[in-house]
């Protein structure tokens, strides 16, 4: 039987590990000694609702939900989870601290800690405006976040900018924690032979993706710029919606490119030995949503391509651009057009000294800065005084960053 009694009690729409820094967070604060507990909601559709495996998760389903009219379904499957926690704190016990990785997640905890006085911190992965989400129930969890940001013990956001933006709109001063979106700290990955594995020509040149599929990563263009760039193949993997992975195998079939466009599907496992079987990595954003701009330390893609060794296609946006010039791993494309994408391109494939050099960059600039375990040195420590009620330690209105970014004295 699940014990929720003194527990820091994580909270994740449907899977915990489809955002990695909410697993990496919740696998170091356990790994700090705090007992730890997954709840992973949203009609999952599961027989097994106890998983027990080195996080212990509880998994709320409410599959009757599905006969409700489809506007309805998730707020019903919201106050559902709401139900089913509040009877688990009255029974097993109330948790030391509520964690949420999302507006539901958001909105969730902050109920349960006005009803059960439990502490929340918000791990702020993305932000949003108004027109940026669809439906009435995401816009009244919208505008729930003033007060849920205002009642929060402390947050964490992975840029700076993104914090910033949201501490001048809610006005909250409680502190701000800042930590990149980087793996774990990991050795070395041995690459995978992906020339062999997919019967790729020995001389292609391998452009990897591993993420999200959607219009925000610029793929049209990326696949328009193949046909600047003949030796070029493009493995793409990941999830998207149906209806726009055909029109990209379309546009490539009509550029006669779609030999080089290869979608695998999603990559359940050995994603860092994969990414470093790759000539370099595809991470370029538009801004045309709140959520992807100032990108790049909030960019998974950026950090595992580091990780794995191999420089990546960047965009040249404000912040991408400072920090590649700050810290050289890899090329930024001048413009977020066919002819920028196509040159940058050309500059990675024609420059294999440069290729070396910037992913040896990255590397080191992973194991010396950018892993999660050094990113997330300090909202550890502020778990750990949370916990054990010493938050004051903490000073309001601050924002703290990662050791390693702290200006060095003179």
């Amino acid at each position: 039987m699940i014990q929720t009694k003194d527990s820091v009690l994580v909270l994740r729409v449907s899977r915990l590990g489809r955002i990695p820094p909410a697993l990496f967070s919740t696998e170091l604060i356990q790994e700090s000694g705090l007992p730890t507990l997954v709840v992973e909601f949203g009609n999952l559709k599961e027989q097994q609702k106890i998983v027990k495996e080195k996080i212990t998760k509880l998994r709320i389903d409410a599959p009757w939900a599905k006969w409700l009219p489809k506007k309805a379904q998730f707020p019903a499957m919201t106050a559902w989870t709401l139900l089913k926690l509040s009877f688990l704190f009255m029974t097993r016990g109330r948790p030391k601290i509520l964690i949420a990785h999302g507006l539901v997640e958001q909105f969730v905890s902050w109920v349960l800690s006005k009803l059960f006085w439990v502490p929340v911190v918000i791990h702020a992965h993305e932000i949003y405006n108004p027109e940026d989400v669809q439906g009435p129930f995401s816009q009244f969890l919208l505008r729930r976040e003033k007060s849920v940001f205002r009642s929060s013990a402390f947050s964490i956001f992975p840029e700076k900018k993104r914090a910033q933006i949201y501490r001048e709109r809610y006005q909250f001063n409680s502190p701000i924690f800042i930590s990149a979106n980087a793996p774990r700290m990991v050795p070395p990955p041995k690459p995978r032979d992906l020339r062999k594995a997919y019967q790729l020509s020995s001389g292609s040149m391998i452009m990897g993706y591993i993420g999200g599929i959607g219009p925000t990563n610029l793929f049209e263009i990326a696949i328009q710029a193949l046909s600047f760039n003949p030796s070029v193949v493009f493995l793409v993997w990941g999830w998207g919606e149906r209806d726009y992975l055909d029109q990209l195998n379309s546009l490539a079939h009509c550029l006669g490119v779609s030999e080089r466009f290869i979608h695998l599907g999603q990559l359940s496992d050995e994603k860092l030995e994969t990414l470093a079987g790759c000539d370099f990595s595809y991470c370029m954003y538009q801004t045309n949503l709140l959520r992807a701009q100032h990108e790049a330390t909030a960019s998974n893609k950026f950090f595992e391509a580091m990780a794995a060794g191999i420089p990546s296609l960047i965009s040249s946006h404000p912040d991408f651009y400072q920090f590649n010039r700050k810290h050289p791993v890899g090329i930024c494309a001048p413009s977020p057009t066919t002819e920028g994408v196509s040159a940058a391109m050309k500059a990675l494939v024609e420059n294999p000294v440069l290729r070396k050099n910037l992913g040896k960059n990255g590397r080191k600039l992973f194991e010396s800065q950018f892993n999660y375990e050094q990113q997330f040195f300090k909202p550890a420590q502020a778990y750990q005084d949370l916990y054990f009620g010493y938050p004051e330690i903490w000073s309001f209105n601050e924002v703290y960053l990662p050791p390693e970014e702290l200006p060095k004295a003179a």
